[in-house]
Order: structure tokens, then C-alpha cells, then sequence
């Protein structure tokens, strides 16, 4: 498996809400994850309560590139370079693949 290990963890939000809402930013996984959300809420009116809804997103790229190269080359061999192209989506997809030679 070419993608990082997206082991199940949890994310701890503190955030003091003053009005009805609140946001906030986090980094994504690589690849294709799943986020669920729910709410721990205490307040001096409401004392500690649970927010048993669970919200869920998906988070997906598109699609996926993997290359596989020898761990070494000599200046002038030739060599096979695999390219491995990974479709996140339900649909087809038409991927360009570009290779240049670099200085």
C-alpha cells in the first residue's frame, strides 16, 4: 500500500462557543477517508451533554498517481517506469500523464 496508514484516531476540538456556533480548520488524510463528527458540550446552564448525532464526510481525491522505479539507474539505461493511476470516483476518468526529463 502506496498511501500513508490512515489509522482510526481522534481529533480533540476545545472551542469556546460565546453565540451559536463555532469553526474550525483541520488537515485531511491523503486519499480516500472518512470523518465522522459528534459533540461533547458542558456549560454551567446545561451542565455535560452528549450530541448523539453523528455527522459524516467523505473525503476523496480524484485520482491517485504511484510510481514504480529500480532503487538505482546507470546514465544511459533504459528502464521500465510504472506508473500506477488509482480512480477515486464512482466514473470513469481520463488521466494525461506527462513524463519530462529534468536538469
Amino acid at each position: 500500500n502506496h498511501r500513508t496508514n490512515t489509522a482510526e484516531s481522534l481529533l480533540w476540538l476545545d472551542a469556546n462557543i460565546s453565540y451559536n456556533w463555532t469553526s474550525g480548520g483541520i488537515t485531511v488524510p491523503d486519499g480516500v477517508a472518512s470523518l465522522e463528527a459528534l459533540a461533547l458540550v458542558m456549560s454551567e446552564d446545561q451542565g455535560f451533554s452528549f450530541i448523539p448525532v453523528q455527522q459524516r464526510l467523505t473525503i476523496a481525491k480524484d485520482f491517485s498517481l504511484f510510481f514504480t522505479v529500480p532503487p538505482s539507474m546507470i546514465r544511459g539505461e533504459e528502464i521500465v517506469l510504472e506508473v500506477n493511476v488509482t480512480n477515486h470516483l464512482d466514473k470513469d476518468l481520463e488521466v494525461i500523464v506527462f513524463i519530462a526529463q529534468t536538469e
